[in-house]
């Protein structure tokens, strides 16, 4: 089955607006408060970075992370549907500290059989897969509790 969108680690800066109706400005974000407060108290706020042309998700005092974007149309061109910031907390895990998904592609949206936020979730344990160490990846959202989501490692048959 063919997603109807990308997942992408860029997206041009002629998405910003689209990209901060997402991270700040998201009506679903209620629903999650507590959580996204007590993870800009521990990892800082995140904040959108324009560079060539380019746009980054930084986080105050944490020099290492990584973003995911799912756009939609698939391709260059396509707008932030979906967004996840993530980073690397000691030696055996990824942290995601921020999401955010378009109202329309939410549990409760008309495209929500989409899965965008799974399919994130999935691109994320892929990069874990292929970095050294990573056993598990923390996601803070939801009811309030730590989702830990195993990282299954491939045997080489050793």
């Amino acid at each position: 089955m063919t997603r109807p969108f990308a997942i992408t680690s860029r997206i041009g800066a002629e998405h910003r607006a689209a990209l901060e109706e997402l991270l700040f400005f998201n009506r679903l974000q209620p629903v999650v408060r507590t959580r996204i407060e007590a993870t800009v108290d521990r990892y800082g706020l995140p904040q959108i970075v324009v560079r060539d042309g380019a746009i980054r998700i930084g986080l105050e005092g944490v020099p290492e992370v990584q973003t995911l974007f799912a756009v939609s149309p698939a391709g260059p061109s396509g707008a932030p549907i979906g967004v996840a910031v993530f980073l690397r907390e000691g030696e055996e895990r990824f942290v995601i500290v921020h999401v955010g998904v378009a109202e329309a592609y939410s549990g409760a949206g008309d495209r929500a059989n989409d899965h965008v936020l799974f399919h994130l979730l999935n691109a994320i344990r892929d990069a874990a897969r292929r970095t050294r160490g990573v056993r598990h990846i923390d996601l803070f959202y939801g009811q309030g509790i730590v989702r830990h989501i195993p990282v299954q490692v491939t045997s080489s048959g050793s």
